[in-house]
């Protein structure tokens, strides 16, 4: 009989195996941005997650930040590269973008 490991079939996991980290956390420290994938959508928006190297290691951190979505949808971005993320205010309202 053949064991499942000859047959060379690879699953991947469910969920995310990169650390998560809060993007409060990486907010005025440079990144490398390896990629994106939208997640879920939630009652206010579109939830994505954004894969980063951060410290040597891989980490992932959850976003609906409108300007880094558009920015990571933007026709220019080529990935991976390298950003800081900074905050802003526009009146009541926080927001992050890449800068």
């Amino acid at each position: 009989m053949i064991s499942f490991a000859d047959l060379g079939i690879e699953i991947e996991p469910e969920g995310y195996t990169e650390e998560k980290i809060s993007i409060n956390d990486i907010v005025n420290v440079e990144i490398e941005v390896i990629d994106f994938r939208r997640d879920v959508a939630t009652k206010n928006g579109e939830r994505y997650v954004v894969r980063i190297n951060y410290e040597s290691r891989a980490r992932i951190f959850f976003t609906q930040s409108k300007r880094i979505i558009a920015a990571l949808e933007n026709e220019k971005i080529k990935f991976p590269f390298r950003t800081t993320i900074k905050t802003y205010k526009a009146g009541e309202k926080r927001g992050y973008m890449f800068t």
